[in-house]
């Protein structure tokens, strides 16, 4: 018998509201808030808004194996740099060469999404910053587990987690580059990000320019 879907969620904006609820305490005026586009935008658009806080992107791109893309052997940093998934890379024996050609397909990827959602925005500051980072679910946690040691290189004041759903195993592993967590819903055993929503459809790079847009102007407007 197949499983039931287990939705939480209705949709991402409603999981941002949901989120933001309990990251209200934890809020000050030295708060950033940092998104993993796509989907991890449309949350954190629902946070940046309600609090009126600096949104910027952190663009992070996974690398999957050659013969399975969903395998996360590592992940590219915004500064080009390769977080790898040594355990897998050793099981599989993936090539030097593989991850060496991927890696600059990546950071290609990265700079041209870079350059077409920050467009004229700044990111914002974060060194001695207190970071809120959002994505709409945490699965392997491989592409966050990059952009929390990337972050970590600028020295944050602190950095918490938030997602709206999330896999025990991957946030466990994650636990030790971060400062505080928030998520709210961790089902055991967990299936897929989309599994709990009721709608999870692609974001196009508009929804993403627009949620960015949107907080940007909200913060200027304090």
């Amino acid at each position: 018998m197949p499983m039931k879907k287990a939705i939480v969620y209705e949709n991402r904006q409603e999981a941002g509201m949901i989120l933001a609820s309990h990251l209200t305490p934890h809020i000050t005026r030295e708060t950033v808030i940092l998104s993993l586009p796509r989907g991890g935008t449309i949350v954190a658009g629902e946070i940046t808004q309600l609090f009126d806080l600096p949104h910027g992107l952190i663009i992070v791109r996974k690398i999957g194996a050659p013969f399975d893309p969903e395998i996360a052997i590592g992940a590219v940093t915004p500064d080009g740099q390769f977080i790898a998934n040594e355990r897998y890379i050793e099981a599989l024996a993936i090539p030097q060469d593989y991850i060496e050609n991927q890696k600059a397909l990546e950071y290609q990827e990265i700079q041209r999404r870079l350059s077409l959602f920050q467009q004229n925005s700044v990111f914002p500051e974060i060194q001695g910053k207190s970071l809120i980072v959002v994505d709409d679910g945490i699965a392997t946690g491989y592409t966050m587990e990059a952009a929390l040691r990337w972050l970590k290189t600028y020295h944050p004041k602190e950095i918490c987690l938030a997602a709206p759903v999330g896999s025990r195993e991957a946030l466990n592993r994650l636990r030790h580059w971060t400062d505080l967590m928030i998520c709210p819903y961790i089902p055991d055993p967990f299936t897929a990000v989309g599994h709990y929503y009721r709608t999870f459809e692609p974001v196009s790079d508009t929804a993403v320019q627009s949620a960015l847009t949107t907080s940007i102007h909200s913060a200027k407007s304090r």
